[in-house]
């Protein structure tokens, strides 16, 4: 029970990436301007006081760029040379940027067409929630040469991206899928926003079972709760 409760407590702490280098003061603003006051029950089943609403950001042709580059940056200048110097053989055997449905996919998607994209080596895939029932019956969406893996392909490595990180349940999930359909291993999970004060109210039991899947897994946000909670003070 110690060791669960040793673990939880890790687990609970935000994993936003202490940089000035990444941080932009108008998204955090917008994103806080955009919250939907509830209560609302998250996909985990946590009961979330307001809802942030981070993918109308990405519609948003004021700051869906500003997003853009904010987390293009943070994979080029921490998250790529990361898994790289821990990975080494990534670039051989190939890097997918992974994002789940619907929030990740647009993110991926936008960051499909960054200027700069190329610099990072890798591809990107849109992974739907559940497999399609009809046409091509698949569950990722992207170049053929990944769309088409199976369980027997050669390893690849995987960055999960998606838009916020509550329990962490939803990654662990995705991890799983990909390992078990694609032999794709999610070696990182970057987020626009950590909502690490929903985890305070998770047990140790869940907790611990939920991040002892993500062992190996380097978590990477670009703001936590924290810098929300300030720009709301602010309005």
């Amino acid at each position: 029970m110690r060791r669960q409760e040793e673990l939880a407590e890790r687990f609970r702490v935000s994993y936003k990436i202490s940089s000035k280098h990444f941080e932009n003061c108008n998204v955090r603003k917008r994103i806080a301007e955009n919250r939907k006051i509830g209560p609302f029950v998250a996909t985990s089943g946590l009961v979330l006081p307001y809802y942030l609403n981070v993918s109308t950001n990405f519609l948003d042709r004021e700051i869906a760029g500003k997003i853009n580059e904010v987390m293009f940056r943070m994979l080029k200048m921490t998250v790529v040379p990361a898994l790289i110097k821990t990975f080494p053989d990534a670039i051989k055997r190939g890097t997918i940027l992974v994002g789940p449905e619907m929030a990740g996919g647009v993110m991926v998607s936008q960051l499909c067409v960054h200027p700069h994209i190329s610099e990072l080596g890798v591809d990107l895939v849109y992974m739907r929630k559940q497999r399609k029932t009809s046409g091509t019956c698949q569950q990722l969406e992207g170049p053929k040469h990944i769309t088409s893996r199976n369980q027997s392909s050669p390893l690849a490595y995987a960055i999960w991206i998606d838009d916020c990180m509550s329990s962490g349940s939803s990654s662990v999930e995705g991890k799983k899928t990909l390992k078990r359909d694609y032999n794709i291993d999610v070696k990182a999970c970057v987020y626009l926003i950590d909502r690490h004060i929903d985890r305070a109210s998770m047990s140790a039991d869940r907790l611990a079972n939920i991040f002892t899947a993500l062992r190996g897994v380097e978590i990477y946000a670009m703001f936590d709760m924290d810098d929300i909670t300030k720009e709301i003070a602010l309005a």
